[in-house]
């Protein structure tokens, strides 16, 4: 028995009853509430199973009451798979719950959607979407940042800003563009198909749709590129390229203007087998990147090339197959020029190293000097901001950088989106 004044259970040498102990514990709780979860930030990751969903930050296009209209960007990633990029446009309503000077936004239904990346425009991928979004926005339980109340919407289309067919081919995943050269290679990429314009007061035309210097020249029309100082001549932007061994005067002259006015890349610092290329006298192959694309030398396995994917080929004697490895996917076909088609890990001979026992979806490649803003212009596309001011847009599975001229008006609006998210409160 207990002495007087002593609560039961607390007496020297005697431990606390299972009831009182678990009363106790439920007072405790009750005294000191846990910690509130972190505020959502953009993008929200959805990772409710596979596939893990990004949903980037949500533009209003219009609001009546409750009722909202918005698009966003959203990235999918799958096991096994590259990251796809899409845009949807949703309607959704504002939580009469939340404080009046910010919007939250709950049961979102997406209404249409894109990702440039699949043949048929990903069904499935907006499907998949459109059910996560809808479990995981429910009015009551906020899982979405807040928006500033009232904030204009910069990029909603007008009048003048009739939606536009992507510039960039969209390649089907089932079958990547595979290139092989028996020597180094310079990479240009090109933003879409070739757009080649005049280059005024001279006789010569440029392709203004990628960051590095091509001219052609309107009396041949052959094309011209320089790389460490030097110019190597093609009949076109494919077929082989070598040494320009006569050329107007006044090349140099125009390239250095042009790099300067429109901020080209004049191959000046090429990857070290370019250039050792160069030191035996020797042309590297030029090749023009319209969408991902892997690049292999003739004599080897793997691939080196900068601004390429990363691969690796192999020959399975077996089945008389080639299997190709390109950013964390497989791909399988007859040949060595394909066509290629994508297959599970476990269609894969063990000894190619696939693993197994997982298959993580690569991380996306980040350059330092990017951002990871995204944003759907009025064209439909979806851009990301970039930290020198500039965009980029992707096909769905790789970005590449918007080269000016562009449409003024979706630039434009681009620009004034950007602003008005720096300036409205976090």
């Amino acid at each position: 028995m207990s002495g007087a004044g002593e609560p039961l259970g607390y007496r020297t040498g005697m431990n606390p009853g299972p009831a009182l102990l678990a009363a106790s514990l439920v007072l405790a709780g009750t005294l000191a509430p846990a910690a509130p979860s972190p505020a959502p930030s953009w993008p929200v990751e959805i990772r409710a199973g596979e596939p893990s969903i990004a949903l980037h930050r949500l533009q209003i296009e219009s609001q009546e009451g409750e009722a909202v209209r918005a698009k966003a960007a959203v990235v999918v990633r799958d096991k096994g798979l590259p990251s796809r990029t899409g845009a949807i446009w949703v309607s959704a309503r504002t939580d009469a719950a939340a404080e009046t000077s910010r919007l939250q936004l709950c049961d979102l239904t997406v209404v249409k959607g894109s990702f440039p990346s699949e043949r048929d425009g990903g069904t499935a991928l907006v499907e998949a979407v459109g059910a996560a979004l809808a479990r995981e926005t429910s009015c009551g339980a906020p899982s979405l940042p807040p928006l500033p109340a009232g904030a204009a919407p910069a990029l909603a289309p007008g009048p003048s800003l009739a939606p536009a067919p992507s510039l960039v081919p969209a390649p089907s995943p089932d079958t990547p563009r595979v290139v092989f050269t028996d020597r180094p290679a310079v990479v240009v990429h090109l933003d879409g198909e070739a757009e080649i314009r005049p280059v005024e007061g001279t006789s010569w035309l440029r392709v203004v749709n990628t960051r590095s210097l091509v001219l052609q020249d309107k009396g041949t029309s052959r094309f011209f590129t320089p790389v460490a100082g030097r110019w190597l001549v093609g009949p076109g932007l494919g077929g082989d390229w070598g040494f320009a061994k006569h050329f107007p005067p006044g090349l140099d002259a125009l390239a250095t203007k042009l790099s300067l006015e429109n901020g080209l890349d004049l191959a000046t610092q090429p990857a070290d087998d370019v250039r050792a290329w160069l030191r035996a006298g020797k042309a590297p192959a030029v090749v023009f990147f319209t969408r991902p694309t892997v690049v292999l030398r003739a004599s080897e396995r793997r691939t080196a090339v900068p601004g390429n994917l990363d691969a690796e080929l192999h020959h399975d004697a077996a089945s008389s197959r080639f299997f190709l490895r390109a950013d964390g996917a497989w791909y399988r076909a007859r040949s060595r020029e394909g066509p290629w088609k994508r297959v599970a890990v476990d269609a894969v001979p063990k000894e190619f190293g696939a693993r197994r026992e997982r298959s993580p979806a690569p991380a996306p490649r980040r350059d330092p000097r990017r951002g990871d803003d995204l944003y759907v212009g009025p064209d439909t596309n979806v851009f990301r901001s970039r930290a020198d001011g500039g965009w980029d847009k992707t096909n769905g599975l790789d970005w590449y950088p918007v080269q000016r001229p562009y449409p003024a008006d979706i630039v434009g609006a681009l620009d004034r989106e950007r602003e008005a998210r720096r300036a409205r409160p976090k």
